[in-house]
């Protein structure tokens, strides 16, 4: 199991002993003066205009009226794939068959998604590049299972597939979508461990990899203990401050390569209110280390959290990263 990898043990049912984040780690401070909850944010020294739940909405009407009516069509309306040779992804080479391809490229999607949501992903990718075995596996439980347990059975379907004699020396890349974010991380680590040779790509798109306060609350509060068991140990593993996510962590980032650092590229929308507080994911970037993992990093400020998968962008971004001589 990867307990080793992660340097802990899976979290406790949570309960009354979880506790939320430490409110000094907040990068927003939220007051309540008239009634109306108020946040305040100070950035580069300079003074924001207070954020309220108005002028986010104003802030965000491309995403309420473009982009999450174009989420709700592709994620409830379109069905999932009924065969089951597309049990996974209706794209090519469902069952990691390596044939004559010279490039790895798995696909995780994020907390409660399936794999038909990264489509255009899929699409866009096997275009592009011909030649690659693209591999978006159905995630235990729809993430609702421990990060070890979800992690150890990806790396089981690798190693078990005719991929496994042959991915050590791949270029593999990994997209992961908020959740599928912090798994990817997790499988990046975990094939360093297992001594993958060649270069790894992550592209990570509204990357949950810090947890979400979000989370942490829900976890504190009192209701905590009326979650089922097995969604409150989820749970409790997203809160910031959580044994996992800083295992996790410390496992990415100190895990030594055997051949390249992994190359990270990361894409956090700037009015993301499940990613939070944003200034743990800027601890986070600040970590990069050319000898284990380099970080690149881009903001969008036209996008919320789950409308970051259909930017054109980047698609494009990650069709030109597996397209780079590696």
């Amino acid at each position: 199991m990867l307990h080793s990898i992660f340097g802990c043990a899976p979290e406790p049912h949570i309960g009354r002993q979880m506790s939320a984040p430490d409110g000094n780690e907040m990068a927003v401070t939220v007051k309540v003066g008239d009634g109306a909850p108020v946040q305040e944010a100070t950035v580069s020294g300079e003074e924001r205009a207070p954020v309220t739940f108005t002028s986010h909405l104003q802030a965000n009407v491309k995403f309420w009226t473009v982009y999450l009516p174009a989420v709700f069509a592709r994620n409830l309306y379109r069905g999932a794939p009924t065969t089951s040779r597309c049990r996974d992804l209706p794209a090519r080479d469902p069952d990691l068959q390596p044939d004559a391809h010279d490039h790895l490229i798995v696909l995780l999607h994020g907390l409660l998604s399936r794999p038909a949501s990264l489509e255009l992903f899929a699409n866009e990718l096997s275009s592009a590049h011909p030649t690659a075995t693209i591999w978006a596996p159905r995630i235990l439980n729809r993430g609702l299972a421990t990060l070890d347990d979800t992690v150890q059975h990806l790396w089981e379907r690798l190693d078990q597939s005719p991929w496994g004699d042959r991915w050590p020396t791949t270029p593999i890349t990994i997209v992961g979508v908020s959740n599928g974010s912090r798994l990817a991380c997790a499988f990046d680590a975990l094939l360093r461990q297992k001594h993958h040779r060649s270069t790894r790509h992550l592209h990570l798109v509204a990357p949950a990899v810090v947890g979400s306060s979000v989370a942490g609350l829900v976890a504190a509060s009192p209701l905590a203990r009326f979650i089922p068991g097995r969604v409150a140990n989820v749970v409790g593993e997203f809160a910031p401050s959580s044994a996992v996510i800083q295992g996790a962590n410390r496992a990415f980032w100190e895990t030594a390569s055997a051949g390249s650092p992994t190359e990270v590229f990361v894409y956090h929308a700037t009015h993301d209110l499940i990613v939070q507080p944003v200034g743990l994911v800027d601890e986070w970037v600040a970590q990069s280390n050319d000898n284990v993992v380099v970080v690149s990093r881009r903001d969008f400020h036209d996008h919320n959290h789950w409308s970051l998968v259909l930017d054109g962008e980047i698609v494009g971004n990650i069709v030109a990263s597996v397209s780079r001589p590696r």
